[in-house]
């Protein structure tokens, strides 16, 4: 046996490589792996399926309908005794509050004890007013 005949023929490294290439990639198209490397799965682009949802969204029918409230009365129909004794109670209601919180933080804070007191004994008499008042009026239907 001579030398050629123990050796494979010799060949361009460079041909191997395109060869064994060539058969890769055959079988990753047998295998349908190409396909799925590239993107190309025959289902195109799923963005092209989507709508825009202000298409979609229905319009709700709105009915015309007027309040079953009653009307408010006219001022002039309100008695005026009634009228002047709510603003009396509004006027007692507004003072003893202002009093009395004015006061309690006066004295707590110990800034101005003879005027916290004061104003104590201020909110404490027109909220007594306004107790005495309000339960011994004569209420109306």
């Amino acid at each position: 046996m001579t030398a050629d005949e123990r050796s494979p023929p010799e060949t361009d490294d460079e041909d191997a490589a395109a060869s064994d290439a060539s058969l890769g990639t055959q079988d990753a198209n047998a295998d349908g792996i190409e396909a799925a490397v590239s993107g190309d799965d025959g289902l195109g682009d799923p963005r092209e399926d989507l709508q825009d949802p202000a298409e979609n969204v229905p319009t709700p029918e709105v009915p015309d309908v007027e309040p079953d409230a009653p009307e408010a009365p006219e001022p002039d129909s309100v008695p005026e005794g009634l009228r002047a004794e709510f603003w009396e109670l509004v006027f007692a209601a507004n003072v003893a509050l202002f009093g009395l919180s004015l006061g309690a933080m006066l004295v707590a804070f110990e800034e101005n004890a003879p005027i916290g007191a004061l104003s104590l004994l201020v909110g404490a008499l027109a909220a007594a007013f306004l107790a005495h008042r309000y339960l011994n009026r004569q209420h109306t239907p």
